[in-house]
């Protein structure tokens, strides 16, 4: 059955694939953990083992089934095929059910029986061998049989006697055994029913860790490690990112008698209190990433809020960049709901599951060999489609962990930069914008939000089977492209708005705060000439991470006292 799957995702190594067996499948595992979608199928695999044949073909029929369901989300244009050869794997594992059976009634007649049923069966020699030895018993015992005759009548009686005795104790023996394993398999059910979040939050554990360490592949893992060097040109008197945030600071007190005053007025309410947890499957304090992809400059990182910092609770933001080529790569933001326990688990997931969809969409498009961009309604509905398969990966998600996709929820921002322009598409809130070749600044999309404070939608939200859904006077999901070569470009959760966004501002005519979702143009002007700095200087990625992520923690006023989670990621094209 493993082997199947694996034809169907196009594995052809045999060396790796000579090595599937009953217990080699941590091995087998371990060997296709850098590809996705098969590690992903691989991970209803597990060693079967034990004597009961039925038992062990209910596994089976178990993991058949999740196979089967998992192989139609990936390769949806091979439902049928899939169907058909699943339903062949179905009729050949009754056939050797039958034939295991046939062979597993220990008696001469039943081999008489399996002889003739399976003369080629895969029990054949061992019965044939069994047969013989029976005959030749036969023989000797037919040679002896009159001179032992008489003794046999004579014991007859006694031996009907002693088998009636032997039923007996084998029967009393057996219901002995049957009581014994109801009463502990009762005793199990209750364990189980009272331990059932115990076991749900482990088995999250384990698969947050394997989605940590094998599905999501940062641009930094591209680059050579390298340590930091505390006498880099940057330290000896070059502008870093600490001296910008301090005149960030400044610009930013300064501003407050035009109305350019940040989130510093108004502190977000912070997260609801959450039950702390002694163990987390992800790293609690986030991380960073920085890659020079080609002519652009990449950096990024999600911090923990000091609200979830109070609470011991998860960093809920994740991010990841991929570089494909030619000018082209990938930007993505996600930020789990503060309300949902496993939002953690769902924020990762999402930007992984996202960031294949989204290649796999480019390279199928052929868009960088054509140099072109799709309509905006091709993007529409392609953006639209790949999101909501990455919203059905996390309700398979869900049900393999036995929760509720809810709890997994998390917003999602998507950027495809290239060489003729910016395709963005985006689900809840956020923000995203870019800077023009002329130099001037603008948002790319707008934030989903409710009528409540904090308030917004998320990709497991009930809207995907309503037609053009809005929310903020937009749709949901929104796609946008821009049609023209970008100089920078930044995407961010909501953590990180009201430092770098001009999102909250009064209006003195009217008496009111309002929205104008326009990125601060001193604030990212003054980062793009640090990054400009980096690549000049060839500063080490681990020192423009460590810097970067120190940053988004407590580079400024506002950035310090944030309470909910951070991240940003900010691209320039080095000029």
């Amino acid at each position: 059955m493993v082997r199947t799957v694996c034809q169907f995702v196009g594995l052809k190594n045999d060396s790796v694939l000579n090595s599937i067996s009953n217990s080699s499948l941590k091995a087998f595992k371990d060997a296709i953990a850098e590809q996705d979608t098969l590690i992903t199928l691989m991970a209803v695999a597990k060693p079967l083992d034990g004597k009961d044949v039925l038992t062990y073909w209910k596994k089976m029929r178990e993991m058949r089934r999740d196979f089967q369901y998992r192989l139609s989300i990936f390769f949806p244009q091979k439902e049928i095929q899939i169907e058909d050869t699943f339903r062949k794997y179905i009729l050949q594992i009754d056939d050797l059910t039958k034939e295991c059976n046939t062979f597993n009634e220990d008696t001469t007649s039943t081999l008489e029986l399996y002889a003739k049923a399976y003369p080629s069966g895969r029990f054949s020699e061992i019965v044939s061998s069994t047969r013989k030895k029976v005959s030749s018993n036969n023989v000797k015992k037919q040679d002896g049989k009159t001179k032992e005759n008489k003794s046999i009548e004579d014991n007859k009686n006694q031996n009907m006697g002693q088998g009636l005795l032997y039923t007996i104790k084998a029967f009393l023996i057996t219901l002995f055994k049957w009581c014994i394993g109801l009463i502990l398999t009762i005793l199990l059910i209750v364990i189980v029913i009272r331990k059932w979040k115990i076991i749900v939050s482990y088995i999250n554990k384990l698969y947050s860790m394997l989605m940590h360490n094998n599905v999501i592949i940062d641009a930094e893992d591209l680059q050579d490690e390298e340590k930091i060097d505390a006498d880099s040109p940057l330290e000896a008197g070059k502008p870093s990112i600490e001296v910008v945030a301090e005149e960030n600071r400044k610009e930013s007190i300064q501003s407050e008698e035009n109305g350019l005053q940040g989130a510093d007025q108004e502190t977000p309410p912070p997260p609801k209190p959450q039950p702390k947890k002694k163990s987390q499957p992800i790293d609690p304090k986030g991380k960073s990433t920085a890659v020079d992809a080609d002519e652009w400059i990449i950096i990024g990182a999600s911090v923990q809020g000091n609200g979830h910092v109070s609470m011991d609770l998860p960093c809920q933001d994740s991010h990841a960049y991929e570089y494909i080529r030619d000018g082209w790569g990938i930007a993505i933001t996600s930020d789990g709901a503060g309300s949902a326990q496993l939002s953690h688990i769902g924020s990762a997931a999402s930007v992984a599951r996202a960031m294949v969809h989204f290649k796999d969409l480019i390279e199928k498009e052929r868009w960088i060999e054509n140099e072109t961009l799709p309509s905006d309604i091709e993007w529409m509905k392609m953006s639209y489609q790949v999101l909501k398969t990455v919203r059905n990966e996390l309700e398979l998600l869900a049900k393999n962990n036995k929760c509720d996709i809810k709890d997994l929820s998390a917003t999602i921002i998507v950027i495809i930069h290239s060489p003729i322009g910016l395709l963005s598409v985006h689900i809840g809130d956020g923000r995203a914008g870019y800077k023009d070749m002329n130099g001037e600044w603008h948002s790319l999309i707008t934030p989903h939000k409710g009528e409540e404070a904090n308030q917004t939608i998320f990709i497991p939200s009930d809207f995907w089977n309503i037609q053009f859904y809005e929310m903020s006077g937009v749709t949901v999901p929104e796609s946008r492209i821009v049609r023209e070569q970008v100089s920078a470009f930044t995407l961010m959760s909501d953590g990180c708005e009201g430092t770098s966004w001009l999102c909250n501002q009064y209006n003195e005519s009217i008496g009111k705060y309002y929205d104008p979702n326009m990125p601060h143009r001193t604030f990212f002007d003054s980062l793009l000439e640090t990054l400009q700095l980096f690549r000049k200087e060839n500063t080490p990625f681990e020192e423009r991470k460590e810097k970067w992520y120190n940053f988004i923690k407590e580079g400024n006023k506002s950035f310090k006292k944030e309470t909910d989670d951070k991240t940003m990621i900010l691209g320039a094209l080095y000029m």
